[in-house]
């Protein structure tokens, strides 16, 4: 169970009448981390007994950094953000709870906002991760055969998910791959470029993963970390450019990653970290028959992180092979975040999540009504003053994995020009609960639903009534955008 954000349409009303560190470290900065919390978008909270997500990831070898922290945005109260890195040689991960995975038979949507630095210091990046890993939450990319543990100054360039190159003999992809989280699917947003290759000795350094993609810069893309074809071996013949010939010596080798859907921005920039929130919204589509494959559609930058109006943004979509994802045909799957950042590269990597899959299913609508003249009233229409009218904001339960939608707790804020006298909610099991209009701040009251909703009561409305103002002139009212509406259980809907 997780705390939601759920926001209403709008109403538009016309009136007539720590460590060492090398010379070029550069330490994330905590003005930076300031101002991307005072500007975080709306999402969801993450801390409770009935959070969907978990930052409990640490093993007795690797440490998480990754923290819960409060957003300083007044405009979105309640909205908790995870802060994956905020300094030098870190790994951060959050994932879902075991009770809340998502199921792959059912069509899914998820969104949430990534904050990746504001620039002046770079992290690695980021990764969102779909993953049926043994284990489980507490996977990260440092899982040898032998489990020998990977270096966090060496496995910055696998974002946490991605197989860690740091061994110059290793002449198999497959022995890269084994290094990554198993079984699992992941999407790339790469502030770093990691580039070396053969002209710099590349092998061991874990740092040639883009060098394939010349004269291009930070990216979004996607593939499979856990397989081989992922990885595309390169022999490393030295600075000089003469290839080791010797049946003493052994060859070097190197690797790049194939990058599957890049999103990629102009060379020389960085559309990533740079100070700005980005939206990112994922579209689960299940496998329809043997020969057609589920697919996955992801969406980023399609919202304005000031306004949060849509945009059409940049989209790839891909089949997705269940093998490589779900071996077992267990049918769910496990979904979360993971980010590094190196010895020399540091940035506040920040997660705010606004819809979890499959929790709850339910809807969400705005009426008002002209009880005067029995008629509802569209954006554009006219009412006259000393019309009565009614303001209502309906819920309706549907299903989903919580059986209970709960604890919903509304910020609204009223349309202007209508003097109220009344407020309610009423459910469907015609329970009537009153509502002190005394509570109001200006336009804005904060309204608790006392009862919870679920297949048995599965509707409320809370409901305005009071009548149009007095005026001398036509006047236009201004449509009033959506507050939001905190609750238990999931995303915005």
């Amino acid at each position: 169970m997780l705390k939601k954000w759920i926001c209403m349409g709008s109403v538009l009303l016309t009136l007539g009448l720590g460590k060492e560190l090398t010379a070029q470290a550069v330490s994330a900065d905590s003005s930076d981390l300031e101002q991307a919390l005072k500007k975080a978008p709306q999402g969801i909270s993450l801390k409770g007994t009935d959070a969907v997500l978990t930052t409990n990831t640490s093993t007795s070898q690797d440490h998480s950094e990754t923290e819960i922290l409060e957003s300083k945005n007044k405009k979105n109260p309640g909205t908790q953000i995870a802060k994956i890195t905020d300094n030098l040689n870190q790994i951060g991960t959050i994932w879902s709870k075991d009770d809340n995975y998502f199921e792959l038979n059912k069509p899914q949507t998820m969104s949430m906002w990534v904050y990746l630095g504001n620039g002046k210091a770079k992290g690695e990046g980021l990764a969102f991760v779909l993953q049926n890993s043994n284990h489980e939450e507490k996977a990260m990319a440092n899982w040898h055969t032998d489990n020998d543990k990977i270096s966090s100054v060496t496995r910055a360039e696998s974002l946490g998910v991605w197989g860690v190159d740091n061994n110059k003999f290793q002449n198999k992809s497959k022995g890269i791959a084994q290094t990554a989280i198993q079984d699992s699917w992941a999407i790339e947003f790469d502030s770093h470029i990691n580039f070396f290759t053969d002209t710099k000795a590349a092998s061991g350094k874990a740092d040639s993963f883009d060098a394939m993609m010349t004269g291009m810069g930070p990216h979004v893309a996607s593939n499979y970390p856990a397989d081989p074809g992922t990885y595309e071996q390169q022999r490393d013949v030295g600075a000089n450019g003469i290839p080791v010939v010797s049946i003493f010596v052994k060859n070097n080798y190197y690797y790049h990653l194939q990058h599957k859907g890049p999103i990629i921005n102009s060379p020389g920039t960085n559309f990533l970290a740079n100070g700005e929130w980005h939206h990112l919204t994922l579209k689960w589509e299940p496998e329809k028959s043997e020969i057609a494959r589920p697919k996955v559609t992801y969406i980023f930058d399609d919202r304005d992180p000031n306004t949060n109006q849509p945009r059409e943004g940049e989209s790839y979509t891909t089949d997705i092979d269940l093998g490589k994802i779900d071996p077992q045909k267990t049918n769910r799957i496990r979904w979360g975040f993971t980010g590094t950042t190196s010895v020399d590269f540091s940035a506040n990597q920040l997660v705010v999540f606004e819809k979890a899959p499959d929790l709850i299913n339910g809807k969400t609508t705005t009426t008002l009504k002209n009880l005067t003249r029995k008629t509802e009233v569209k954006a554009g229409d006219e009412v006259f003053g000393k019309d009565k009218l009614e303001l209502s904001y309906h819920f309706n339960y549907q299903d989903g994995q919580q059986p209970n939608w709960a604890n919903i707790q509304s910020y609204l804020k009223l349309p202007t020009d209508i003097d109220y006298d009344k407020a309610e909610v009423t459910y469907s099991n015609g329970q009537v609960q009153n509502i002190s209009l005394d509570d109001r701040q200006g336009q804005s009251i904060n309204v608790f639903l006392a009862e919870k909703l679920n297949k048995g009561v599965a509707t409320a409305s809370i409901r305005f009534t009071g009548r149009a103002a007095a005026v001398d002139n036509r006047r236009e009212v201004a449509s009033t955008t959506r507050d939001c509406l905190k609750t238990k259980n999931s995303g915005i809907i």
